[in-house]
């Protein structure tokens, strides 16, 4: 079921847009951009994915996708363990 999960998905940049998101919030002069965290992690996804996989279309938007599913990776475990300072 997973055996292909990196066709779609680059693993690293799920880890980087991670911890962007992390960094926004917890950090205090960047607080104000929280409300935009997907938006930073699409786009530091879209530069890291033709980085890491040369560039190309598919490139871009698989780093875009991984990006944007940082933020969908954060969500679930934020509710699945309720926390709710992460």
């Amino acid at each position: 079921m997973f055996e292909n999960i990196e066709q779609f998905m680059i693993p690293i940049v799920v880890l980087a847009g991670f911890l962007l998101g992390y960094v926004i919030k917890h950090t205090s002069f960047l607080k104000g951009f929280s409300n935009d965290i997907p938006f930073y992690a699409g786009l530091l996804g879209m530069i890291l994915g033709p980085v890491i996989q040369g560039l190309s279309v598919e490139s871009v938007v698989y780093g875009g996708i991984s990006g944007l599913a940082s933020v969908g990776v954060h969500q679930f475990l934020k509710k699945s363990l309720g926390l709710d300072n992460v």
